[in-house]
């Protein structure tokens, strides 16, 4: 027996908003037994927890007949205004870590239907894509069950994966890479739900779903740009919209790929997606992306690529484009699309790290400082493109939050993510202030609309439509603009769909009700967003540049600030702040210039006197102290354990209930025991760990006592 790990994150509108403190059950589905009850963070992620799995090896055996994965249930029971969640079958791999996400739905008042329960069941994974073959199967054919030919030693290699680079990567920027797809779940004729899903959450989806996360890296590589190729040639042909569908793609397999709602990823495929989720293949002087067929290779075998055969053929050496060479024809290229629906920013092509200046450094700044408003991640200060610590703590911690590698790094994952991260959450914020803007009241209009109108009420029900296909996929988005047209129709019986109306696409008094009555639930239930934190106010230049011979509160306020910058930037020289304006106060200002890219004259004229203060203001010393991204607990160790230790000592001065403790950096019983007190005090669960809830309050507190 093996063991693989489960973590779960709970979220509202495509991630853009976290809902946490809130219990998950993690159950044996025979028995019903639960076997941990977690409580998700302020950040709406739980910890990891570990369940067995069948060993690793009955899922590398492609006619194995033994279960190849743990089954657990996972529940989210009804709490805080949200809808019960439970998803069946959440399958884990031995020595795999699983991520389950959770979209969250706001409970509607009053709404006693089952559907007030979200439930899904996740197949069994017998096999890769066994009862299929992607629509023209070939039964009984050799190719991937043959013998297999050692990798050819002179076949093109591309940059993708982190394998052979080639002399010159290859772009296609006339696909555009798609935010979101709509997916029909059941075959193109069924009446059956359309689910709208970031485009990379599908593609993780679907190759979690296709394909096994205990296959060689090439072998998930090769079958993740096929997916991906897959989707986008879809798309990009317009396949079923230019055949009167209102979706992109099915999730039925005789047709499409497997997308299975609701249910579970793997974090090694999830890394994976999101550092390629805008290549796929192409044919040269083609521009559709190629159409990657492909199946099982066991029960069913096709004129693609055998899913099976690939794991084999990685297992004998072969990389993901030696792969696809073998399978498709032999001059398809891994190509890459920097074309993007919206208009967030285009990565760079190089990581940003400490050190890196520029635009897109303050690009990058200004998103991390937005989403903070979201997440609990520290504040980045002013957004001044210099990636300097507090930078750095930033994108760790919302790494960490994200299933990236925790290396402070901006790197293409990590930019996607973040500008992925930072569009929904701006696009909840202008809901919000749309919602302000339009006034809706208490009482529904009792005006009858249908196809054909137009006018105010038509700009109410397209506003009430988008801000509630934000928190439910099923509902499309619409195009604001006063007209009641056919997407305004679709979107209007996707609603009544969901919330057991009649769906005839006509808006009369049952579905204005119903309408008020799911916003103001949703208003009811998701707590507005914090505003992102203030920058610090920089102190204006005082219009005469600083030398040596100045002297006054101008020199010790920047001889301050450069010695507070000098404990993150070694290479600075400390100096004595006595408002005197020597040759060691010349030297420390050369230092600074010369270390930020700054003529090196010694002279605090206008740029070096912003650049002092802007760099300042990003110290996380430079206000009350920022929480450091990650969970504190017993066994932590420190100086953040020791700054606490030193504030809860304080506030046991005012507050004699909380019991005082050695400051020695080490998080123990005692600690422990004074954190669980101070929550209980100020109304907190009293978990004894120090989160960022926990974390504001002792700082507000401390600072509030020494006042």
């Amino acid at each position: 027996m093996g063991k693989g790990k489960l973590k779960v994150t709970l979220y509202l509108g495509d991630e853009a908003r976290p809902v946490g403190n809130v219990k998950v059950l993690i159950k044996n589905p025979v028995s019903g037994d639960t076997l941990y009850e977690l409580t998700a963070d302020e950040n709406g992620v739980t910890p990891s927890v570990e369940l067995d799995a069948p060993d690793r090896e009955n899922s590398l055996d492609p006619y194995g007949s033994m279960p190849r994965s743990g089954r657990y249930d996972v529940h989210v029971p009804p709490q805080k205004g949200y809808k019960h969640v439970i998803v069946h079958g959440v399958d884990i791999f031995d020595g795999e870590t699983s991520i389950l996400p959770v979209q969250m739905h706001p409970a509607i008042e009053g709404d006693t239907r089952a559907e007030n329960t979200d439930e899904y069941f996740i197949p069994e994974k017998h096999g890769a894509d066994e009862d299929n073959g992607r629509g023209q199967p070939r039964r009984n054919t050799a190719r991937g069950r043959a013998p297999l030919p050692d990798p050819p030693e002179t076949a093109p290699l591309t940059a993708a994966a982190g394998f052979a680079v080639p002399a010159a990567s290859i772009t296609a920027n006339d696909v555009a890479i798609p935010t979101h797809i709509t997916v029909h779940l059941g075959s193109p004729n069924a009446y059956a739900r359309n689910v709208r899903v970031p485009f990379a959450d599908y593609i993780k989806n679907v190759a979690s779903s296709e394909i096994f996360p205990t296959w060689n890296e090439a072998a998930l590589y090769a079958n993740i740009y096929a997916i991906i190729s897959f989707a986008l040639n879809r798309m990009f042909t317009v396949w079923y919209r230019s055949r009167g569908f209102d979706f992109d793609i099915t999730n039925n397999t005789a047709f499409d790929q497997f997308f299975v709602e609701g249910r579970n990823i793997f974090e090694n495929i999830s890394r994976i997606v999101d550092r390629i989720f805008n290549e796929f293949l192409r044919r040269p002087g083609r521009r559709e992306p190629f159409f990657s067929q492909y199946c099982s290779g066991t029960t069913v075998t096709c004129r693609g690529m055998s899913q099976w055969g690939s794991q084999d053929l990685a297992v004998r050496g072969y990389t993901p484009i030696q792969i696809l060479r073998y399978y498709y024809p032999s001059d398809i290229d891994i190509v890459e699309s920097n074309n993007f629906t919206s208009n967030t920013g285009t990565y760079p092509g190089a990581p940003l790290r400490e050190g890196s200046t520029g635009d897109d450094v303050r690009l990058m700044q200004t998103y991390l400082n937005r989403i903070s408003g979201n997440f609990y991640i520290p504040s980045v200060g002013v957004p001044d493109g210099v990636f300097g610590s507090s930078t750095k703590n930033a994108v760790i911690a919302f790494q960490r939050i994200n299933n990236l590698v925790p290396d402070g790094i901006i790197g293409r994952s990590t930019w996607y993510a973040i500008t992925k991260i930072y569009v929904g959450v701006k696009q909840l914020a202008e809901l919000d202030s749309e919602g302000e803007r339009i006034g809706i009241g208490r009482t529904p209009p009792t005006a009858v609309v249908s196809t054909g109108a137009r006018g105010e009420y038509v700009v109410e029900l397209q506003f009430l439509l988008n801000y509630i296909s934000a928190y439910f996929p099923s509902v499309p988005f619409v195009v604001e603009d006063g007209v009641f047209r056919d997407a305004t129709k679709r979107a209007v019986t996707e609603f009544q769909k969901e919330f057991g109306l009649t769906p005839d696409g006509v808006v009369g008094p049952a579905t204005w009700n119903k309408l008020y009555d799911v916003y103001w639930s949703i208003h009811g239930t998701v707590p507005p967003a914090p505003e992102p934190p203030a920058p610090p106010v920089q102190p204006e230049f005082p219009g005469i540049p600083l030398r040596i011979g100045s002297s006054g509160e101008d020199v010790r306020l920047m001889q301050t600030y450069l010695n507070a910058i000098s404990r993150v930037f070694p290479s600075i020289p400390t100096l004595t702040a006595d408002g005197v304006f020597g040759p060691m106060t010349q030297n420390s200002v050369m230092a600074f210039q010369w270390l930020f890219g700054l003529q090196p004259d010694g002279v605090i004229g206008p740029l070096t006197w912003n650049r002092i203060a802007s760099v300042y203001g990003n110290l996380p010393a430079a206000a009350a102290p920022q929480f450091p991204g990650t969970l504190i607990r017993t066994g932590s160790r420190g100086s953040d354990v020791t700054l606490m230790q030193q504030y809860l000592n304080t506030i046991a001065q005012s507050y004699p209930s909380i019991p005082a403790l050695s400051a020695d950096g080490i998080f123990g019983p005692m600690t422990e025991r004074s954190v669980m007190a101070f929550q209980n005090l100020f109304g907190l669960s009293p978990d004894g760990i120090i989160g960022p809830l926990t974390w504001n309050l002792i700082v507000s507190v401390h600072n509030r006592v020494t006042m």
